[in-house]
């Protein structure tokens, strides 16, 4: 699928091409609120790189041109000159942030995982579409529906703790306190990072 998450060489091949460095600071954000950029940040985190040096630009840049408008570059950058070089030995792939189908398989039988879907409620529910073809909506047994859009409000910001936490409530899950571990997931692996960062920006267990 257009969206599955690359291996290790393949990602680190191309993060080298964009010269980024090792320990850089990095700063994901989308043109308006919060979608791919948490996609950005979570592949950098489960690749491996330091978790405290990964930032989500909260209301994308639309925010940033509002409020910072004497700041915006409308220069073309210019063109990368310098490059970078990463092996196997530079960073750890975070298992422990990825299930397979085969996981997802067992989990079905064992429950000892919540599945949280960030899909939009109607293809959760089976009455809206999938927008890729020959793939039927609804939803794996035993999951819950928590819409990527809820965590986020009309400004494009992530909504503050206590109603990212009232929305999972609202699903039986309180993720104030630790409790069954979860997996959030979607259609493609996209809408489900940024469920991830939520529930990261509320320090959730």
């Amino acid at each position: 699928f257009p969206h599955t998450l690359p291996d290790p060489e393949s990602f680190w091949k191309q993060v080298g091409a964009l010269g980024i460095e090792k320990n850089d600071a990095i700063v994901a954000y989308d043109g308006m609120g919060i979608f791919s950029a948490a996609r950005c940040w979570w592949m950098f985190k489960i690749m491996g790189w330091d978790s405290d040096k990964l930032f989500v630009l909260d209301g994308g840049f639309n925010r940033f041109a509002k409020e910072f408008p004497d700041l915006i570059d409308y220069e073309t950058p210019s063109p990368i000159t310098k490059t970078m070089e990463y092996n196997s030995s530079d960073y750890h792939f975070r298992n422990d942030l990825f299930r397979s189908i085969e996981q997802i398989e067992e989990n079905l039988d064992t429950k000892k995982e919540m599945v949280v879907d960030a899909r939009p409620k109607g293809r959760f529910d089976g009455t809206a579409p999938e927008p890729r073809p020959n793939i039927p909506s609804g939803h794996m047994p035993n999951s819950v529906s928590v819409p990527f859009t809820s965590v986020i409000d009309s400004n494009g910001c992530l909504k503050n703790t206590n109603e990212i936490q009232e929305i999972y409530l609202n699903q039986g899950i309180d993720i104030s306190k630790e409790g069954t571990p979860i997996i959030s997931s979607c259609g493609s692996g996209v809408s489900a990072a940024v469920l991830d960062l939520a529930l990261t920006a509320t320090d959730t267990p």
